[in-house]
């Protein structure tokens, strides 16, 4: 399908969805950048099991892209971010404010759909594009966690998952020049690894506590053979007394 705009409900409510779908997660006061110089305003993020969902608050603008055509999503750090929800209408908010960045594919009329490597370099700037969703940033974590366990119930039909007939030869630089914006920020450090670091400490400290665990089961056998050494000699003891009487 791609990323497209879509007809926002009458009512102004949650977006109509299709079978089998729920809602994730909802995130209020969330601005849209199409690009560095469209700001579609502040609007309400719905994450989906199938759907990336995005309604204007002011105005009849609403966008949607299904997960498989979302091929990277990521939070891009800056030095700027939104602390909270009341700053949000006060700040002076641009492109570069910490977000959360994805890239998408459009919503293409043609009928016969390419996988995504087998766009060439000249139609790789008109078939994807990068937006990003700009929130408090104490909430990024979450959204992004919901994000990468609702992208992993989708699959993208385009992109086969045998990686042994994926022909990359053709096209060696396909995963650099498709976007160069991306390619910086990933030189650049823009992407935020707490994710990756969060989940080393998690290890880190699983590792602690096992080792925890063994000294204090260590602790508990030295003890109890302590225990029994003393029992025994004041067994024997006992014996040698009742000799000698």
């Amino acid at each position: 399908m791609g990323f497209h705009s879509i007809q926002k409900p009458k009512d102004n409510q949650k977006p109509n969805l299709e079978e089998e779908e729920e809602i994730k997660h909802i995130q209020s006061n969330t601005i849209l950048f199409l690009s560095e110089t469209e700001n579609e305003g502040i609007g309400t993020l719905y994450v989906t099991t199938k759907n990336v969902i995005w309604f204007s608050n002011s105005t009849q603008k609403a966008y949607s892209v299904d997960f498989p055509s979302v091929i990277l999503h990521a939070i891009s750090r800056t030095e700027n971010s939104i602390k909270n929800e009341n700053d949000i209408e006060n700040q002076n908010i641009d492109f570069n404010f910490t977000s959360l960045l994805c890239q998408v594919r459009i919503q293409s009329n043609n009928n016969e759909e390419k996988k995504i490597d087998e766009f060439s370099s000249d139609e790789l700037e008109n078939e994807f594009k990068i937006i990003k969703f700009i929130f408090p940033e104490q909430f990024m974590k979450d959204v992004y966690k919901v994000f990468c366990e609702c992208s992993a119930l989708n699959l993208d039909p385009l992109t086969d998952s045998s990686s042994d007939e994926m022909d990359t030869n053709e096209n060696p630089q396909f995963f650099i020049n498709y976007n160069d914006q991306i390619q910086q920020m990933f030189e650049n450090g823009v992407f935020d690894n707490s994710m990756q670091e969060e989940k080393e400490n998690e290890n880190e400290n699983e590792n602690q506590n096992q080792n925890e665990n063994q000294n204090q089961n260590q602790n508990q056998n030295l003890k109890s053979k302590s225990k029994s050494k003393s029992k025994s000699k004041s067994k024997s003891k006992s014996k040698s007394k009742s000799k000698s009487k």
